[in-house]
């Protein structure tokens, strides 16, 4: 990765390096770890109550998972664009917290994008890496993406349990 620097581009230092290598590994390990052992890749409904700050994912079978949720964002798929939680007023500060984490971390990270309420991103992999980030700064189980049409609404997701 590279951070813009007057005249330029710059290498960012190697330990900012290092925390976003590591921070896409753990992403993929634990997102793998959501698919096999709590069934994310296959519920057939899924609900976000901002009041509780609680997801609910609703199985064919009759199982029911519930996870404490933190809003990171939403992601725009017609104009490819990110909106970092903390930057939309209309959402509870109490879903929001994690979302400031990462706002918080822009400056140790050298990344100007973490703290830019509203961004574009290039494509899929972009997303995830920025989730990635935001899963090793707030040390979140995994992330969630929900859809509701154009929304992809992106939720932090940690206490995972079956009711």
């Amino acid at each position: 990765m590279f951070w813009k620097h007057k005249n330029g581009f710059k290498a960012s230092p190697p330990e900012v390096e290092l925390f976003r290598g590591t921070a896409v590994d753990e992403f993929n390990h634990k997102q793998a770890e959501l698919s096999q052992n709590w069934r994310f890749d296959v519920y057939s409904r899924w609900q976000f109550v901002p009041e509780d700050g609680l997801l609910h994912l609703d199985y064919a079978d009759g199982a029911r998972l519930t996870a404490c949720g933190q809003l990171l964002g939403t992601y725009m798929l017609s104009d490819s664009s990110f909106e970092w939680a903390w930057n939309n007023p209309r959402f509870p500060d109490a879903i929001i917290r994690d979302s400031l984490l990462v706002k918080a971390a822009s400056a140790r990270l050298d990344a100007q994008y973490l703290a830019a309420g509203m961004i574009p991103v290039r494509d899929e992999e972009h997303v995830s890496f920025l989730c990635a980030i935001a899963l090793k700064v707030t040390d979140s189980t995994g992330v969630f993406r929900g859809s509701e049409g154009d929304v992809h609404p992106i939720i932090l997701i940690k206490d995972l349990r079956w009711d």
